[in-house]
């Protein structure tokens, strides 16, 4: 770090902007005692400031058009990879607010100045003068006093409906009065709710009675659907006959004494009188409760094979379906197992 160049960048440099001078500075820490070779890139100086990296950039810019910083010497940076190399500047240390205010106070700005009797050619007499002025036109401007002596020139207005300047605005529309003989279009009704005082139309009555609809429990039943959808209708009696034709559904007719209500059919599977036993109904499963214990229920051929309790009740329920009795079907279950297991049941 350069103790001249830091120096120059916190109290000399000539500029006011915050983000340049940030920049001027983390320039100089990196630079020499003459303020050259300075190799700090946008990105760097960002994330050390904590600005982004496009105000950095902009600033950059902006102190290279004041001359405060110009390009130094490339070569310095020529140990680095191309492409990762940043541009090497170095810091202008004679320019400080002294030598601008000096410089500013040197340079002067003049301005022309204006004469208001135009000059003329040739002789200088008065009746010369007074001519120049006659034909020269007045020039416009703020100092420009009016000639009482020249009329103005009056222009006659114009015929016709004037242009419309804003072309994009609409302008409103206007009202024809109908000519004799004819009349104004019918406007279309606005839609309204359903007013608390409507009922339903004689039509709507008449095919009430004519579908054998309940009209009290239409009615009432159109008006929650119109209060809980919040419905805005041009025309609610068009509407509530739509309601009888489809949405209303037909009054329920209580069955009578003389005619009984019909009863559920039954399914022709539970009206059979034969029963098929299988290993897992209740007649074959109260038939081997007391015994199961006896029979293994681990699967004798691995995963997909069955165990020794599911074969004995498949042996007992094909023995009840042969015709054996219950008590035949276990003693003949129970003969095929071994003569120690018997002796135990026994």
């Amino acid at each position: 770090m350069s103790v001249q160049a830091m120096s120059w960048a916190m109290d000399e440099a000539p500029t006011m902007d915050k983000s340049e001078r940030i920049v001027l500075m983390y320039m100089a820490d990196t630079a020499d005692k003459y303020g050259c070779n300075s190799f700090q890139s946008a990105s760097t100086i960002a994330k050390r400031s904590r600005y982004g990296v496009s105000t950095i950039r902009a600033a950059i810019g902006r102190l290279k058009r004041k001359g405060l910083i110009r390009e130094g010497d490339q070569r310095r940076l020529a140990w680095m990879p191309n492409g990762q190399r940043p541009v090497v500047y170095d810091l202008a240390l004679d320019v400080t607010w002294d030598t601008v205010e000096a410089q500013e106070s040197t340079t002067v700005e003049t301005k022309p100045e204006k004469t208001d009797t135009p000059p003329v050619s040739g002789g200088d007499s008065e009746q010369a003068v007074a001519v120049a002025r006659e034909t020269t036109p007045p020039e416009s401007g703020p100092l420009q006093k009016p000639d009482p002596s020249r009329k103005p020139t009056l222009t006659p207005p114009e015929t016709g409906p004037k242009p419309n300047k804003n072309r994009y605005i609409t302008p409103p529309p206007t009202e024809v009065s109908p000519s004799p003989g004819e009349t104004h279009p019918k406007t279309t009704p606005k839609r309204h709710e359903l007013p608390p005082d409507w009922t339903p139309s004689p039509e709507a009555r008449q095919l009430a009675r004519k579908l054998d609809v309940n009209l009290t429990r239409a009615e009432a039943n159109f008006r929650l659907w119109a209060l809980e959808n919040h419905r805005r209708l041009r025309d609610w009696d068009a509407r509530f006959l739509r309601w009888l034709n489809g949405d209303a559904k037909p009054a329920t007719s209580q069955p009578t004494q003389s005619e009984p209500a019909k009863p559920t059919p039954t399914p022709a599977r539970h009206t059979s009188g034969t029963h098929r036993h299988t290993p897992g109904c209740q007649h074959v499963t109260t038939l081997i409760r007391p015994v199961e214990h006896l029979f293994s229920t681990d699967r004798i051929q691995g995963r997909f094979g069955s165990s020794q309790l599911s074969q004995a009740r498949q042996y007992l329920a094909d023995q009840l379906n042969e015709g054996l009795e219950p008590q035949e079907a276990l003693a003949v279950l129970l003969g095929r197992r071994a003569p120690d297991e018997l002796e135990q049941i026994a």
